[in-house]
């Protein structure tokens, strides 16, 4: 063998060497969220369109839902009578089951735009008027019941009109996300608006009831800036 032969004839054998593996990466120990996968939840965001419309969203629930609150507490208040309050929340109500169908013909047919100004300048002004009937301290049972009607008659033109906007302003890839963004900003708006409302009546209810119209308002300011004339059949 050659190293026999080497150490006979007195040379010293070749060092051996051992290699040496580089150590493994140590795995990540919980979910990595890339910034890729950050853009791709909140893409739709990145339309100002769409923005506009879904802040406008976000204004417009969370002055229903604390309005809602604020009827029911104060229709109790009056009446001492879980019947009539429950008579209050059907006359808000009662009406979007009825005209919810109809509301959906209106979003393929008429500006899309305008319905929802028209119908969030409504639910304005009868937030308003609450307020100031609350303020004045003449606020009776009827009045509650007669503005849930009214608001009732208006509500049900905003949410099958704002789904149909959104295929007028988000691209078929973007919608999927577009809607889940939607979905997220009404569940958002289903706990913290009733908490602040909940906060302001215990101040004053005439509070809960200005707020909703300032909510109002500011979403009537998003929706100006949304395109016209979109309407079934001109989406992208």
């Amino acid at each position: 063998m050659h190293i026999r032969r080497r150490l006979d004839d007195g040379e010293s054998p070749a060092p051996l060497t051992t290699a040496v593996s580089e150590p493994l990466p140590a795995e990540p120990t919980g979910p990595v969220v890339s910034p890729s996968m950050l853009g791709r939840t909140f893409a739709a965001l990145a339309l100002p369109r769409f923005r506009n419309l879904w802040l406008g969203m976000l204004f417009s629930m969370g002055a229903m839902q604390m309005e809602i609150v604020a009827r029911s507490w104060l229709a109790y208040k009056l009446s001492g009578s879980a019947f009539t309050l429950g008579l209050v929340a059907l006359a808000r109500s009662m009406p979007q089951i009825i005209l919810s169908p109809l509301a959906g013909v209106a979003a393929d047919r008429f500006d899309r735009k305008k319905l929802l100004i028209a119908s969030q300048l409504v639910m304005l002004v009868l937030s308003f008027a609450t307020a100031i009937l609350v303020q004045l301290g003449v606020i009776q049972v009827w009045h509650l019941f007669a503005l849930g009607l009214a608001q009732g008659l208006a509500f049900p033109f905003t949410m099958p009109t704002r789904t149909a906007f959104m295929s007028d302003l988000v691209e078929r890839k973007n919608m999927a996300n577009a809607l889940a963004l939607d979905s997220t900003g009404r569940n958002l708006n289903l706990i913290v608006a009733p908490s602040i409302a909940g906060i302001l009546l215990a101040f004053s209810p005439m509070l809960a009831f200005y707020v909703s119209a300032i909510l109002y308002g500011f979403a009537v300011l998003t929706l100006f800036r949304l395109p016209s004339g979109s309407r079934g059949g001109a989406g992208q």
